[in-house]
C-alpha cells in the first residue's frame, strides 16, 4: 500500500509538529486523524471502572495508526481471525451479522478547564473482501474523527506549558511499551516533508518515536535537494537531526 498517497488526506498544516511509531508489518493500516475542540488535549487509554486514566497515548491533534492482520487456517487467510494492533489496545474490531467488521476506538480526552471526555467512536466498517481478498482495495486508508470537549467552568490559559510542546503525535500499531527511541527532525525550510523507511511521518519540526534499529530518513521539499540519512535508534535514546536543504 502506498502510504504516501494514503496520508495525503490527513496531512497537517505547516504549524504542526509530531511524533510517530513506525510498524510496517500488517495486512492493512488505517490512519485515524483525531482532533479535539479545543486542541492540545491529552489522550489516554480508557481505565477499568471508575479509576483515573493512567496510560497516556498522546496529544491532539494526533494520528493513530491501526494495524490489521489476519491469521491463517488451512493454508488460507481467514476473515474471522482478525488481529488488531493499536496504541495501548484502544481499538477493537466487532464482527457484525453481515460478516463486516466495525472498528471502534475508545479513549479518554483530558484538558485543564474541561470535563474529562470519554469516547467510544466508530472508526470504520470493513466489508468482507471476498475469497480472493479483492475487496480490500475498497477499505479506507484514513479517517478523520473529531471530539468536542465541554468546558468545566473555569478558564483555561493558552499559556499552558504543554502548548509549547509537540502539537501533533503520530502513533502506529502496537503498544507503547516496546523498545523505542526518539528522533527529533528539524529543517531550515518550512513545510519540509519527513519520511521514515519510505513512510510519510509529517512535516518538520517533528518528533518521531521509532523501534530500535537502523532507519532511513528522508527530508524533502519541492524546489530543494532532499536530505537522506540513516539513523541507528537505541532504546530510550533521543537523537536530533537538523536537515539543511539546498536549492
Amino acid at each position: 500500500m502506498n502510504l504516501n498517497t494514503a496520508l495525503m488526506a490527513v496531512c497537517f498544516a505547516a504549524s504542526t509538529v509530531g511524533a510517530a511509531i513506525i510498524t510496517p508489518d500488517s495486512d492493512h493500516t488505517l490512519w485515524v486523524k483525531l482532533e479535539t475542540t479545543p486542541s492540545v488535549a491529552d489522550i489516554y487509554a480508557p481505565p477499568a471502572g471508575n479509576e483515573p486514566p493512567a496510560v497516556r497515548i498522546g496529544t491532539t491533534p494526533c494520528i493513530i495508526a491501526i494495524d490489521l492482520s489476519w491469521r491463517h487456517k488451512w493454508f488460507k487467510k481467514r476473515w474471522e481471525l482478525i488481529s488488531v494492533r493499536s496504541p495501548a489496545d484502544i481499538c477493537r474490531a466487532v464482527l457484525r451479522p453481515d460478516r463486516s467488521y466495525e472498528l471502534r476506538l475508545s479513549f479518554v480526552a483530558v484538558k485543564p478547564g474541561y470535563k474529562t471526555g470519554r469516547a467510544d467512536l466508530r472508526v470504520a466498517v470493513l466489508n468482507d473482501p471476498g475469497p480472493k481478498w479483492e475487496g480490500q482495495s475498497q477499505w479506507p486508508a484514513s479517517v478523520p474523527l473529531k471530539v468536542k470537549l465541554i468546558r468545566a467552568g473555569q478558564k483555561y490559559s493558552q499559556d499552558d506549558a504543554r502548548g509549547s510542546g509537540p502539537r501533533t503525535v503520530l502513533f502506529a500499531g502496537g503498544g507503547l511499551t516496546g523498545e523505542t527511541g526518539n528522533l527529533n527532525v528539524s529543517a531550515n525550510v518550512d513545510e519540509a516533508r519527513v519520511y521514515v523507511d519510505d513512510q510519510f511521518a509529517g512535516t518538520a519540526p517533528i518528533q518521531i518515536v521509532l523501534p530500535e534499529g537502523r532507519h532511513a530518513v528522508r527530508i524533502q521539499k519541492a524546489g530543494f535537494e532532499p536530505v537522506r540519512q540513516e539513523v541507528d535508534v537505541t532504546y530510550g535514546s533521543t537523537m536530533n537531526l537538523k536537515a539543511v536543504l539546498g536549492p
